[in-house]
């Protein structure tokens, strides 16, 4: 269960901060991150497996929801006194 909520977590902190190509080395991080956590709680290869694929999965829902919460951001913010909006002005969508 702590993988997931920091995988969804990690995830929405990278989407604010990185392109989707981050998600590779953060899945493998977390990958490896989960097999050590099964080895030193010697869980079973099929628990292992679950795991990681569970991190791999909360990584990615944690990018689309980053995404989300970052277009919603920039969509609250005012129009500028050209009348551009905000997602317009500094080019991100």
């Amino acid at each position: 269960m702590m993988l997931a909520i920091l995988g969804s977590l990690g995830g929405i902190v990278l989407a604010f901060r990185f392109n989707v190509i981050i998600l590779l080395p953060a899945i493998m991080f977390g990958w490896m991150v989960a097999l050590v956590n099964g080895v030193v709680t010697a869980s079973s290869g099929t628990s292992i497996a679950l795991q990681m694929a569970q991190v791999a999965v909360v990584l990615q829902l944690g990018y689309v929801a980053g995404i989300v919460l970052k277009w919603a951001m920039l969509a609250s913010r005012h129009h500028d006194e050209s009348g551009k909006s905000a997602m317009v002005a500094d080019g991100t969508f």
